[in-house]
């Protein structure tokens, strides 16, 4: 199963197999809002509807708004990682969006929130204080904090 590392504290970025994604690649903010969403929440059913709710609210939109930036947004995966990433790694399926469960996404809040609770479960304070260390090394800076202007 070929691993993703997504970074969400601070800025945003995606790692796999040595190659790196950030916001420096210059898009639209919604395309990386979008796929931050996606990668979020892939443990849910995430449907058109949802996303354009979500991420565009009450804006004018086009029926076709999200097709064209699913589009836009597998071309910009694509220009990085290659062809065959760009084009499984987001699954669209019945109107439903998803990272295709053959990645395996290893998310730095996540490792976060299980090194915390490890931690927790410690008694020895030494012992737990090396898990709390290994927890604090995920943390960078605010969840998505450069996405703090977004609506």
């Amino acid at each position: 199963m070929d691993k993703v590392k997504v970074r969400m504290f601070d800025s945003f970025e995606i790692e796999y197999r040595g190659k790196i994604l950030n916001e420096s690649a210059n898009r639209s903010k919604k395309l990386w809002v979008l796929l931050a969403y996606i990668i979020y929440f892939r443990r849910n059913t995430i449907t058109r509807k949802m996303l354009l709710e979500d991420l565009w609210g009450s804006e004018y939109i086009a029926e076709n708004v999200l097709k064209i930036a699913m589009h836009r947004l597998r071309q910009m995966l694509s220009e990085c990682f290659g062809e065959e990433f760009g084009h499984s790694f987001l699954v669209c399926k019945n109107n439903r969006y998803n990272v295709n469960e053959s990645f395996q996404v290893i998310c730095d809040f996540e490792e976060f929130d299980e090194e915390i609770i490890k931690a927790k479960k410690i008694k020895k304070a030494e012992e737990r204080l090396v898990v709390f260390r290994k927890a604090f090394e995920q943390y960078r800076g605010e969840f998505l904090a450069s996405f703090s202007d977004e609506t």
